[in-house]
């Protein structure tokens, strides 16, 4: 019975032995862990401070006004008053033209079918053939002319809008504004105040820069 109770208190003294020795390593580790997060923290706001700071010095505030370039675009006398009418002209030409054509084409088609009984059909073919071709070069004749005017319409619509450019940074300047953002029907802005719109200031320095452009089809 001694000589048991001697191992039990044994067992029993390792046992408490190598729980404080666990729970000791467990404490370090806590400690350890803890000096570790809170370093890493202090460093985050050591270098947000410092972004921040950096940030400050290095960026002005921003002073905005939101302008909309297509209101300014289309109402513009550059615009309305001389592209757009040309624009539409030259359209309505080509557009008098081709139906013209399409009319004459129509008219020796139905003829052309009449003579298929009484022609030969070798030559029913080669008139066919002569038809099809006057056709298509009509086709690609008007196609033509209409990608001509369509490039010769862009380039003009770039000369407005570069005076419009030009007219936003100038505003811009007067007014001390270091940012201009773009609202209407393709702007990004979603609220903005009245007063911050200079697109009226824009128009009025881009008709007083240009009034007409000239449509060079070529």
């Amino acid at each position: 019975m001694l000589i048991w109770r001697r191992l039990f208190l044994k067992k029993t003294m390792i046992k408490q032995s190598f729980s404080a020795s666990i729970l000791g390593q467990d404490s370090n580790m806590k400690v350890t862990k803890f000096f570790t997060k809170g370093l890493v923290v202090a460093l985050a706001i050591l270098a947000f401070g410092n972004v921040v700071q950096a940030q400050d010095t290095d960026i002005p505030p921003a002073v905005i006004g939101v302008v909309d370039f297509n209101w300014v675009l289309n109402n513009s006398d550059a615009w309305k008053k001389s592209l757009a009418i040309q624009a539409e002209d030259a359209r309505k030409q080509i557009q008098d033209e081709a139906r013209a054509k399409e009319q004459e084409l129509n008219e020796k088609g139905k003829a052309l079918a009449g003579q298929q009984a009484i022609l030969d059909s070798e030559v029913f073919a080669q008139k066919e053939a002569e038809f099809k071709k006057e056709a298509g070069e009509a086709q690609q004749y008007f196609n033509l002319r209409k990608a001509k005017l369509d490039s010769a319409f862009q380039k003009a619509k770039n000369e407005i809008e570069t005076v419009i450019a030009r007219s936003v940074a100038e505003v811009a300047q007067e007014n001390k504004l270091n940012m201009i953002l773009k609202i209407g029907n393709q702007g990004t802005v979603f609220l903005y105040e009245p007063q911050m719109n200079v697109s009226e200031a824009v128009l009025q320095k881009t008709n007083a820069a240009l009034d007409s452009v000239i449509l060079t089809v070529e």
